[in-house]
């Protein structure tokens, strides 16, 4: 990107914060293009990102509401793109290998912080998932993409006794 970081983090979440007005997120939900670009700079920042929205240790739940906004319009509102080295493709593994990272954390180390981080981040997925369920429901291509975004998640993060993570 040609801007510092620091105006890169405020482009991300002024433009994510913008996505809770239901009118913006109408106007942007077709543009492949800033979906990818959206999603390009969470890949390439992202540990950044979720620093610079961090208030007293914690993710405030506005943050939640805009990063669950941001999953919504990039992972699960169509048209998401065919290109399979887009960022809209690789956004699903980079969003499962931050929240694994921070629940191995949690679990190797005890560290509250992570658990609770990965929990906030889980529940910006899981929220994103449920409002655009019922959008996605009359689109083939759109729904089996739905379903192999949230089912890929689950795989990447879900421990199975004896077997680990499937998505391993």
């Amino acid at each position: 990107s040609p801007f510092s970081e620091s105006l890169n983090l405020k482009i991300f979440n002024a433009a994510i914060t913008g996505l809770n007005n239901d009118k913006a997120f109408k106007n942007l939900k077709d543009n492949v293009e800033f979906k990818n670009n959206l999603a390009g700079l969470f890949i390439e920042k992202k540990d950044q990102i979720i620093s610079s929205m961090m208030k007293d240790g914690d993710l405030p739940i506005e943050s939640v509401v805009s990063l669950s906004k941001f999953v919504e319009l990039s992972l699960f509102t169509p048209p998401l793109g065919n290109e399979s080295t887009s960022a809209l493709n690789r956004l699903p593994d980079e969003l499962s290998g931050l929240i694994g990272g921070l629940i191995k954390d949690a679990r190797d180390n005890g560290n509250s912080n992570s658990a609770r981080l990965a929990g906030r981040l889980l529940g910006a997925v899981d929220n994103a998932a449920e409002r655009a369920r019922d959008r996605v429901a009359n689109d083939k291509a759109a729904r089996d993409k739905f379903i192999d975004t949230v089912v890929g998640l689950a795989f990447d993060l879900i421990p199975f006794p004896g077997i680990g993570k499937l998505g391993e």
